[in-house]
């Protein structure tokens, strides 16, 4: 998964803003265009989207994903198609449409996800029409399904279709701060200054926060905490390290600021942290 999903997680929110199912028969056609993210999985038939003068088709139990501003065109040619369609946001912290910055729209045929969507079908009409858990438990499968089409390798040969790249920023931008993400990760154990992550790309310190938390969603400086605690709950969980030996792996200058900053981040001090872990162990 792309590092910025996982190391943010925590940040990521995801609102559905309708989650339906609908029929149509031969001869449907459509034109629109939406605010929002849209996904719909096949229940039934055969669509054809056309975009950008291209054709694509989808059958039962593949999964079509637009992205927001994108004008298509939907077809039923024959027979009928069944499908449910849900639109939603998804940001990271303060970044809003936060998965503009890739390209993950386009199809996804049945044999890269059949077990979630699957799941996620059989959840959503249990519980589409019951007031029990029934936005909660929709939600969370649908979470699901969304993290495991994020998850895909680019690489899926012929079970994965893209979309044209509508992708706003430029590819430069993206993969210059993908660089200084790995060197992040890779120097954890260090002081790492934004003058010294801005120099990597050749820009202002300033111009450089503007742009890492354009794209990421965050603050650098919060990104590399985030870093840290993470790294610093599987050290704990692990239970072989001192809380000494992480603070050191993880870059800070004594184990009091360690314990510090991970109690306020989790209130819980690292020491009480492992302990719990090791008695579910």
């Amino acid at each position: 998964m792309n590092p910025i999903f996982d190391q943010l997680y925590n940040y990521i929110n995801v609102t559905i803003n309708c989650c339906c199912d609908i029929s149509h028969s031969a001869f449907y056609q459509e034109k629109k265009t939406h605010s929002d993210y849209d996904i719909w999985y096949i229940l039934a038939g055969e669509v054809t989207i056309t975009l950008n003068n291209n054709k694509y088709t989808a059958s039962k139990d593949d999964v079509i994903f637009f992205y927001p501003n994108v004008s298509y065109e939907s077809a039923i040619l024959e027979g009928y198609c069944e499908f449910i369609y849900i639109h939603f946001d998804f940001s990271i912290g303060k970044k809003l449409n936060a998965l503009d910055n890739y390209n993950f729209s386009g199809i996804i045929r049945k044999e890269l996800l059949t077990k979630v969507s699957e799941t996620f079908k059989d959840i959503y009409f249990q519980y589409k029409n019951s007031d029990y858990q029934a936005n909660y438990l929709i939600k969370a499968s649908f979470s699901l399904l969304l993290a495991t089409i994020l998850d895909l390798p680019e690489n899926s040969g012929a079970y994965r279709t893209f979309f044209p790249n509508n992708i706003k920023e430029s590819t430069t931008d993206r993969f210059d701060l993908q660089s200084v993400l790995q060197y992040i990760e890779e120097n954890l154990n260090k002081n790492i200054r934004i003058i010294d992550l801005a120099n990597m790309i050749n820009t202002s310190e300033k111009y450089f926060i503007t742009l890492f938390k354009r794209n990421v969603g965050v603050p650098p400086l919060q990104y590399v905490n985030e870093l840290r605690m993470n790294r610093a709950k599987k050290l704990l969980y692990i239970g072989s390290y001192s809380i000494k030996q992480i603070a050191n792996i993880l870059g800070y200058p004594d184990p009091y600021s360690f314990s510090k900053a991970f109690k306020k981040k989790y209130g819980i001090a690292p020491n009480k942290f492992k302990e719990q872990c090791q008695s579910l162990s």
